[in-house]
Order: C-alpha cells, then sequence, then structure tokens
C-alpha cells in the first residue's frame, strides 16, 4: 500500500509540474533540458534534427496565476537546442476540444 502511494504521488505531482519557455537557453544540450525535469517527448528526426514535443509555462494575462500551458516542439541540432516553436497543430487541436458544440 505504501509503494502505491508513493507512485502515485510522484505521478500526479510530476504532470503537474512545467518549465518555463525563459528556462530554456538556445545551446542548451538535451542532457541540460533533462535536468530541467520537462515532461517531453520523442517527436522524430532528420539527418540534422532532432525534434521533442513538450508544454511549456508561459506568461498570461488571461489567467489568475499568470501562467499559461502551451505545446512546443524544441528541434536540437548537434545535440544543443537550436530552435523553440509553438506547436501549433496540437494548440488547435486543444482549442478544438474545448469549443462547444
Amino acid at each position: 500500500m505504501k509503494k502505491f502511494l508513493i507512485i502515485s504521488v510522484l505521478l500526479l505531482t510530476g504532470c503537474n509540474q512545467y518549465v518555463k519557455v525563459d528556462q530554456l537557453e538556445m545551446g542548451m544540450t538535451i542532457d541540460e533540458v533533462t535536468q530541467l525535469e520537462l515532461l517531453w517527448s520523442y517527436r522524430g528526426q532528420t539527418d540534422q534534427y532532432i525534434e521533442y514535443s513538450c508544454k511549456l509555462k508561459i506568461p498570461s494575462s488571461y489567467t489568475l496565476d499568470g501562467w499559461a500551458i502551451k505545446p512546443y516542439i524544441l528541434t536540437f541540432k548537434d545535440n544543443k537546442l537550436h530552435q523553440i516553436m509553438i506547436d501549433e497543430r496540437e494548440l488547435d487541436r486543444q482549442i478544438a476540444k474545448n469549443l462547444p458544440y
């Protein structure tokens, strides 16, 4: 019972922790980004780039706590963070999911 409780707490608390977008810097290695405890998933790769999907906290005047969670794509080139861009497809999917019919 005790192990189940500890695992449940870790899963529940881990899912609510998001990295703020300003914690990422261009040129960070994959290992450095991993140390931020970022919730991300492998998206794909080409000969030059590796992409990961993640959700980041960004400043927002529309929320009570001043932060919004948005989907992003992190692109790494030569094992270093090369680009941070909003995942428009995922964002559109999330917006459509919340629209009333």
